[in-house]
């Protein structure tokens, strides 16, 4: 039952520090289970994968649970009256939440019939047990009534100083009931669906348009996953920024795969990354070469010693095989992952997200639907070229220029920065120093008074202050470093900090040690590359794409924008639309399907 169990690495210690288990300071993979007795009492169960079991009995004033790491799969438990302290790793952080959460409440509305009886372990070992059922509005009301409770009705002080029940108890009580059993509340059905199968183990391929919610979607499966054994890549430096890892060729450590099988497999055998995996995550994978993954496939094999597909390493893939396409190297032509000779094999299900939340307005996302797929009929350029006269400039923030090169990008913000008034103000980033060109955030950063900026993170995404959102540098504080003050679109004015970014590993294996950078969160934004824009929504966006060269670089920049009334569209021309004729037949097949 979920909340009442949760697989993870474990570490059982005597309070004073010393290891109990017979493996020193070494885990093991082991099952825990809240149970309960045919006498009503609580226990903790442990199942050992070396087939051993331990009941520890959990009373109520006598557990502490200690959840800051949660969300890297640690925790600790400490049972008073076993003098014990459970020490948990690589759990997927959304289970240890829950299950924390359903202990914490059933030790809270647990009774005290054990007391300190000297003979507990033999009440215990007399006793059958079940899973203990689900958080229920029963146990929300005993939570209350403890809360209510008069102090001289508490029991007196035990060996860990008793916990007073509060308000809090109540809200965990209920977030915690209240949790669906198949995934996360503020999923649609289509992006519960893609967690369930992950949870189940399966091989998936999430696809879909711009602005469907497939970064959320990856960031919930991200969290289910254990942190010790999973990997989480991008196709790109920017890719990778954005899930919080690292590119997918740091990961593999053979280049560009070029070699034979045999050598690409001593390199990847330098590091113990390959044989630690067993769930692997990349995002944009629409821009991996498919030869690449036939390749890294080969070698999963290898290094994992298995004949299954990927060496039975849980792949979650996600991409729009109709925005970016694989980047051709020495003027040949790539071919895209679906047409990798293993894809049919690894893949265990694709799945398309329809639903569109980045656009609201019907008109625009029908137009970006049918340039999605390289179609412009007479009506849509009329309706794109009519944009040119938009006045989107609000309040000294000027348009996002988003261009097909970064040269031309480089030279616009350059030459706009120079011609400002006033010094240039100069923020350098810390760490992450090994990152080099796969880390997209600068190592300097130079702003000016007036200075044309985008958001890089979400900061606060319900005032709008997300990963896209557009401003202008209206001074700098007189504290916190002379940090600058931005003018956003909304009209909100923040104090800009450093934010801090968490890359891929550096060395070793499991989670290795993660990799940090901090920086503010801004990016110069008279101009952005159409490339570099992936993954953000524009307040404000002007459109060039005179230059466009490769197909489904105009649906990236369009789709950018939130509107028509966002978006100013120069030197359009129907003929900048341009689809693949593969990968539109490799679509239109799974709608077949």
């Amino acid at each position: 039952m979920e909340g009442a169990s949760v697989a993870c690495s474990l570490v059982v210690q005597k309070s004073a520090g010393q290891t109990i288990d017979g493996n020193g300071s070494k885990s093991r993979k082991v099952g825990l289970v809240l149970m309960r007795g045919d006498r009503g009492d609580l226990v903790l169960k442990i199942d050992g994968d070396d087939g051993k079991k331990l009941l520890l009995p959990l009373q109520r004033d006598r557990v502490r649970v200690h959840k800051r790491f949660v969300r890297d799969g640690k925790a600790t438990i400490e049972i008073a009256d076993s003098n014990v302290q459970l020490l948990l790793s690589n759990c997927p952080p959304h289970d240890l939440a829950r299950f924390l959460g359903t202990l914490q409440v059933k030790v809270g509305v647990a009774s005290t019939s054990l007391g300190r009886q000297k003979s507990s372990s033999s009440r215990i070992a007399a006793q059958s047990f079940t899973e203990i059922s689900p958080i229920n509005a029963k146990d929300v009301r005993k939570i209350k009534d403890r809360t209510n409770r008069p102090a001289a009705a508490a029991a007196t002080a035990t060996t860990i100083p008793k916990r007073k029940i509060e308000e809090s108890d109540v809200s965990r009580a209920k977030r915690v009931a209240s949790l669906p059993s198949s995934s996360f509340s503020s999923l649609s059905d289509e992006q519960r669906r893609i967690v369930s199968l992950v949870r189940n183990g399966r091989n998936v391929f999430m696809t879909g348009s711009a602005g469907t919610g497939k970064s959320l979607v990856l960031k919930h499966v991200i969290r289910l996953l254990p942190p010790d054994s999973t990997f989480v890549c991008g196709s790109t430096g920017i890719a990778a920024c954005h899930v919080g890892g690292t590119t997918l060729h740091n990961f593999a450590g053979i280049g560009l795969g070029r070699g034979s099988l045999s050598e690409c497999v001593a390199k990847a055998t330098r590091q113990d990354r390959w044989t630690t995996c067993k769930h692997l995550v990349i995002d944009e994978i629409s821009m991996i070469d498919g030869e690449y993954f036939d390749k890294l496939e080969g070698v999963a094999r290898a290094v994992k010693k298995s004949k299954k597909p990927f060496g039975g390493i849980q792949l979650i893939l996600c991409g729009d095989f109709l925005q970016l396409p694989p980047v051709g190297k020495d003027g040949r032509q790539e071919k895209f992952c679906f047409q990798a000779n293993s894809w049919d094999d690894c893949i265990d299900c694709t799945l398309v997200l329809k639903q569109v939340y980045r656009q609201t307005d019907v008109k625009f996302i029908k137009i970006l639907q049918r340039i999605r797929i390289g179609r412009c009929p007479e009506a849509i350029v009329d309706v794109l070229q009519s944009t040119q006269d938009n006045d989107i400039d609000r309040d000294g923030i000027k348009a996002t220029c988003l261009s097909t090169h970064n040269e031309s990008v480089d030279l616009i913000n350059e030459t706009a920065l120079a011609k400002l008034p006033g010094q240039c103000k100069t923020f350098l980033a810390t760490g992450g120093d090994v990152l080099g060109k796969d880390c997209p955030i600068k190592e300097k950063l130079e702003l000016k008074v007036g200075a044309q900026v985008v958001l890089t993170k979400n900061l606060e995404i319900d005032a709008g202050l997300v990963n896209g959102a557009r401003g202008v540098i209206v001074g700098f504080s007189a504290d916190q470093n002379g940090a600058p003050i931005v003018k956003f679109v909304s009209g909100l004015q923040r104090v800009i900090t450093p934010q801090k970014w968490t890359f891929g590993v550096r060395s070793g294996g499991g989670g290795g040690i993660p990799v940090i950078r901090k920086q503010l969160p801004l990016k110069l934004a008279w101009a952005l590359s159409i490339h570099k824009s992936q993954g953000m929504t524009l307040d404000c966006v002007e459109v060039s794409l005179s230059r466009a060269f490769a197909c489904g670089q105009a649906y990236v920049a369009l789709s950018r924008a939130k509107s028509l009334a966002g978006l100013r569209v120069v030197d359009f021309d129907r003929s900048c639309v341009k689809a693949n004729a593969t990968v539109l037949k490799y679509y239109q097949d799974l709608d077949d399907a």
